[in-house]
């Protein structure tokens, strides 16, 4: 993967325009008003949002709230993977919001903003709750964040004032972000020695017996298991000022021994509750090719969703071309994300590999028709395309790709249940 940043999105902007061509190309021949429909309500549409969470992408602001002592920067350099944040060396009562520009070898950064110790119980001004509240509006509006992050110890269960303190805050200044829950240090649950959770029944009944305290008990929201089969890695919560509760271990110092875990459905989480200006610098930055993958599944949906659209036309299936460059770029962004170049190139290697001849000599409408005989949809066809027949083609043909160029990695787990931004 090329770490040029801006050599990456020029290359996008690139293959953006070498669509518009192929577009202009495919629906040249087509009725004024079809080509003004599809024109207006499906590419210009998409490719809005192309641009908007591709090219014109940002890095995501990520605020870490919560006590000193509580491992906020531990974790934060556990989830970045690397050391970005000093560790133990903010005092009680001392409060100064640090932003830490993570900048990653992609060339893609993250901002992410340290509270350092915003609900300590001594403030310099001795006013607990209501300095911390104006303190945390205060940081909101300096920094703006796309999520929160509320960090809380998983070996201790005296935090219900820290969890008062933030929905009063929520209620009194009506601020709504993302905000999730992560229960840090949870290798200090005991059994100490027990470890990893996965691998002993007694460490993850603790840790889940915990999380139900904090959701029933302390919070009092209804909840459902993030990941099936394995409650102890985290709740989705319902109704609530957090979205959801996951604990961590983010132990990671140099020359011991790391203890880093369940940082990737937190990634998962955050990506996915970001803005999609946010979410493209969010996911390349990491080169985690499981949490790419997961963002595959957007980009196809946005794509089957703009070939329905094309489907809503009379169009007849003789001229399903006009879904060729919009299959084509899915196929080409898919493998962008995988670390192939972003170009044509790229869709017409997994093509290839498919057994769809894509040469120079042949046409657009021949290409088509290739597509459409190796990847057919499963409804039955039509004298015209239908939004059904569109969709089912334009999905079967983005999880073959999606298989293709992500072909030796897995789905993250617990990934189905997040929240997805509209």
């Amino acid at each position: 993967m090329t770490n040029n940043f801006e050599e990456r999105l020029k290359n996008v902007r690139d293959l953006l325009r070498s669509t518009d061509e192929m577009f202009e190309n495919a629906v040249s021949y087509l009725p004024k008003d079809i080509q003004k429909f599809i024109r207006e309500q499906v590419y210009d549409r998409l490719f809005g949002e192309l641009r908007e969470s591709i090219v014109q992408s940002r890095p995501p602001r990520i605020m870490v709230i919560g006590r000193t002592g509580h491992g906020k920067s531990s974790f934060i350099n556990a989830l970045a993977g690397r050391r970005v944040a000093e560790t133990s060396k903010d005092r009680p009562g001392q409060h100064q919001a640090e932003e830490h520009p993570i900048v990653f070898p992609s060339g893609f950064s993250w901002n992410v903003i340290d509270s350092r110790g915003l609900f300590d119980a001594t403030t310099p001004d001795g006013a607990s709750e209501t300095n911390a509240a104006d303190t945390l509006k205060r940081d909101l509006e300096t920094y703006d964040p796309d999520v929160i992050i509320h960090v809380l110890p998983a070996n201790e269960r005296a935090i219900s004032e820290d969890l008062t303190v933030f929905r009063r805050f929520q209620d009194g200044f009506r601020v709504s972000k993302p905000t999730i829950i992560v229960l840090n240090k949870a290798d200090a649950v005991n059994p100490l020695r027990a470890w990893p959770p996965e691998a002993y029944p007694q460490k993850a009944g603790e840790l889940l017996a915990h999380m139900r305290y904090l959701a029933d008990e302390v919070l009092r929201v209804e909840h459902e298991d993030l990941v099936e089969d394995r409650p102890f890695l985290g709740f989705l919560v319902k109704d609530s000022a957090y979205q959801a509760i996951i604990p961590v271990a983010s132990y990671r110092e140099e020359g011991e021994e790391e203890c880093v875990w369940n940082h990737d459905l937190v990634r998962s989480f955050i990506g996915n509750v970001l803005p999609k200006s946010a979410q493209f610098s969010f996911y390349v930055a990491q080169n985690n090719m499981s949490l790419l993958r997961e963002y595959t599944d957007n980009i196809i949906n946005s794509f089957v969703v703009a070939a329905g659209g094309v489907g809503g036309t009379p169009i007849p299936v003789a001229d399903i071309v006009v879904l060729t460059p919009l299959q084509m770029l899915m196929i080409a962004l898919i493998g962008t994300m995988a670390g192939r170049p972003p170009s044509m190139d790229t869709a017409t290697e997994f093509l290839a590999a498919a057994g769809v001849n894509v040469g120079v000599g042949l046409g657009l409408r021949a290409a088509a028709q290739t597509i459409l005989r190796v990847f057919p949809p499963t409804a039955p066809f039509a004298p015209f395309i239908s939004a059904g027949v569109a969709s089912q083609g334009t999905l079967a043909l983005g999880k073959a790709a999606q298989a293709y160029f992500f072909k030796d990695v897995t789905d993250p787990g617990g990934a189905g249940k997040v929240p997805v931004t509209p």
